[in-house]
C-alpha cells in the first residue's frame, strides 16, 4: 500500500481534496485516486470470499445445465443423425405431490454395443406409443456417458421451462452473489469520506447475524445511515462512536449504496 492522506474529502471545481477528520482517521492515497480504481482482495479475507464464490458457483451449475440444454437440445435434435430404437417399457411415475410423469424406455445400438434409455416425454406422444413399436432416436457420446433423445419427443414447451426455470435459478444466484461483489465494486468504483458506527446489534434467528450501523455525509452535504453486516470478530472489535472510513456511491434514481472501507474484503492497491 502507498502512502496515507489526512481523511475525509471536500469537492471544490469537481477535484477531491483531503481535509483532516476530528478524530484523525486518515484515508489511503490509493482510495482517493480517481476510479476506476484496481483493487484486490484483502489476505486475510481471501481464502474465505474465494471459497464463498466457489461454492456459489457450484451452486449455479444446475442453472447454467438448464439454460445450456435449453439452447442447444433443437440443434442436437435438428442435426444428429436419427438412429432407430426399440420401444422396451412404457410407465407412469408418480411425484412427491400427486403429478404424474410419463416415462419411456427405448433401447438402441451405439458404438456397437446395446443402450438403455429412460426418457420422459409429453403425455400426448406417450399414449401414442406402445410397447415393441420402433422409433427414431438421435444420440451422441459424452465423455464416457451416453445420451439420446427421441426425435419427435423433445417439446418446445418443455425447453421453454427449461430456460424459464435456469433463468430463475440464475437469476437467484446473482442476486445472492450480489452483497459479495458489491464491496469489491463500492471500493473500486466509489466515493471515500470518513463515517462513524453509531450503534450496534445482534440479530438472531436461524443464523446471528452482525450489524453495524454508522452515518456519513456525501459530498453534497447529505447526512446517510446505513447498516453493514460483519463478521463476529469484526463486529467485537468495532465500537460506537469510533470513525471509518466509507466508501458510496449513488446511483441516477438517489439510491445511496455504501460499505465500510475498514471492514470490506476489498482494498485499493
Amino acid at each position: 500500500m502507498g502512502g496515507h492522506v489526512a481523511g475525509g474529502f471536500s469537492e471544490q471545481d469537481g477535484e477531491v481534496s483531503a481535509t483532516a477528520s476530528e478524530g484523525g482517521t486518515e484515508i489511503l492515497a490509493e482510495l482517493l485516486a480517481p476510479p476506476p480504481r484496481k483493487v484486490r482482495l484483502r489476505s486475510n479475507r481471501r481464502a474465505a470470499v474465494i471459497s464463498i464464490l466457489i461454492l456459489a458457483i457450484l451452486v449455479d451449475v444446475p442453472g447454467i445445465a438448464l439454460l445450456l440444454y435449453a439452447a442447444i437440445d433443437p440443434f442436437f435434435i435438428r442435426y444428429t443423425q436419427p438412429r432407430p430404437a426399440t420401444i422396451v417399457d412404457l410407465r407412469l411415475e408418480r411425484g412427491h405431490r400427486g403429478s404424474t410423469f410419463y416415462c419411456v424406455e427405448y433401447s438402441y445400438v451405439f458404438d456397437g454395443r446395446q443402450q438403455i434409455q429412460n426418457e420422459y416425454v409429453h403425455y400426448k406422444l406417450y399414449h401414442s406409443l406402445e410397447q415393441g413399436q420402433t422409433v427414431q432416436v438421435c444420440a451422441a457420446r459424452i465423455g464416457p456417458f451416453h445420451y439420446a433423445e427421441m426425435r419427435n419427443g423433445g417439446s418446445v414447451f418443455s425447453r421453454l421451462g427449461f430456460a424459464v426455470f435456469g433463468l430463475a435459478w440464475n437469476g437467484g444466484f446473482f442476486y445472492l452473489l450480489a452483497p459479495i461483489l458489491e464491496p469489491r465494486r463500492l471500493a473500486r468504483m466509489g466515493m471515500p469520506t470518513i463515517g462513524r458506527i453509531r450503534s450496534k446489534r445482534i440479530i438472531g434467528g436461524t443464523s446471528t447475524s452482525y450489524c453495524l450501523k454508522y452515518t456519513f455525509r456525501t459530498a453534497d452535504g447529505w447526512k446517510m445511515e446505513n447498516p453493514d453486516y460483519v463478521p463476529r470478530k469484526v463486529y467485537e472489535r468495532a465500537s460506537a462512536g469510533h470513525e471509518v472510513v466509507v466508501v458510496y456511491e449513488v446511483s441516477k434514481k438517489g439510491v445511496c449504496r455504501s460499505d465500510i472501507y475498514d471492514f470490506s474484503d476489498f482494498e485499493a492497491k
